[in-house]
């Protein structure tokens, strides 16, 4: 039993295609976030010609555009056996929140939470349209293919915590009957402490019983050194490889060899920083991007997206090739933890 975890270049913002044997036979195929929708014809593309068309989950990490947008889409086309969103498919309390919400959109912070939420809703609109089942992910749930476990780290149950323990984005979410002014403090909480982010879902991978991968969201950096609890050989790092997503103290507590960034080939938020692929360096970890970061002194993506596939115990996929080892001084394989492949110029699949 094996795996393929690919990311599909989508800019400045997050799609991976999870590919894992079932016990039984067959493969699952899990699409974790579809990305801003600028790409969106790029990974519907490969996703049916990589899963035939069929997604037995897709998960939404949190409810950011640059994660669900391209699920607007994608839920029309793609045949998707399960959406995983966090908040649920409860519309009505969506659409009352919404609308409390946008009356005091003054802001442009606050304006993109209302825009988020109002993607949120559409999403699960569509999904609810399709026929497609919603369900949420909280810490505690699991689903087991064998040898394969997909364990959720973050959040935690919202409607389970003590009021002090929850996250302003969680309890903005709870708070469809509350006043004007008791929304307006949730909300200036939200955006001083970027909780849109620290709702992200968080999932380990264990592979054969040892913890293989984490696979982070847009969480923040001081959030995940809560969640973190293990080593992990495989790091996504979180929300772009934002100066938010890690630091060194971190990543020697994660303790990765290979990690891979998701990032637009010109981001226009300057991510993954010089800093965070400096400390990915100091700290050995074999780093790869989906396309050229500013801050890159390797080759890079230059040459157009692509698709980088780690294949752990599998045959290459079709129409991939071994990466080129020198594109990047920081993109080298680490031993012992699968293969790493490229597909280029996937948009055009």
């Amino acid at each position: 039993m094996g795996f393929y975890f690919d990311m599909i270049y989508v800019g400045h913002g997050d799609s991976f295609l999870l590919t894992l044997d079932k016990p039984g036979g067959g493969m699952e195929n899990i699409l974790i976030d579809a990305g801003d929708g600028t790409e969106v014809d790029g990974v519907i593309n490969y996703v049916k010609e990589y899963s035939g068309g069929v997604l037995d989950m897709a998960i939404g990490t949190h409810v950011d555009d640059d994660h669900i947008i391209g699920f607007k889409r994608l839920l029309q086309e793609i045949t998707v056996k399960r959406l995983v969103l966090n908040p649920d498919n409860d519309l009505d309390r969506i659409v009352k929140l919404s609308k409390s919400v946008r009356s005091m959109a003054e802001t442009t912070e606050i304006a993109g939470i209302v825009k988020s939420v109002a993607t949120a809703k559409t999403v699960l609109s569509i999904a609810r349209d399709m026929g497609i089942p919603v369900e949420s992910a909280f810490k505690g749930q699991s689903w087991a293919y064998g040898d394969i476990v997909l364990n959720v780290l973050h959040p935690q149950d919202p409607e389970k915590r003590s009021r002090s323990e929850q996250e302003p984005w969680d309890a903005l979410m709870m708070m469809e009957d509350k006043s004007t002014e008791e929304l307006s403090d949730a909300l200036r909480k939200i955006v001083s402490t970027t909780s849109a982010n620290n709702s992200s879902i968080v999932i380990e991978l264990v592979y054969r019983g040892k913890p293989y991968a984490l696979l982070t969201g847009d969480i923040g950096g001081i959030k995940l050194r809560t969640i973190a609890a293990k080593q992990y050989p495989f790091l996504k790092v979180a929300h772009h490889g934002s100066d938010t997503s890690l630091d060194e103290d971190l990543i020697r507590q994660i303790s990765p060899e290979l990690a891979f960034i998701s990032s637009g080939r010109v981001d226009k938020h300057g991510d993954p920083t010089d800093d965070i692929l400096r400390f990915l360096k100091k700290c050995g970890v074999a780093t790869v991007c989906s396309a050229k970061p500013v801050h890159c002194a390797g080759g890079g993506f230059a040459e157009g997206p692509a698709v980088i596939s780690l294949v752990m115990d599998k045959p290459a996929r079709a129409g991939f090739s071994p990466m080129e080892q020198d594109r990047c001084p920081n993109c080298i394989s680490a031993s012992g933890l699968g293969i790493l492949y490229e597909k280029k110029n996937q948009s055009a699949v």
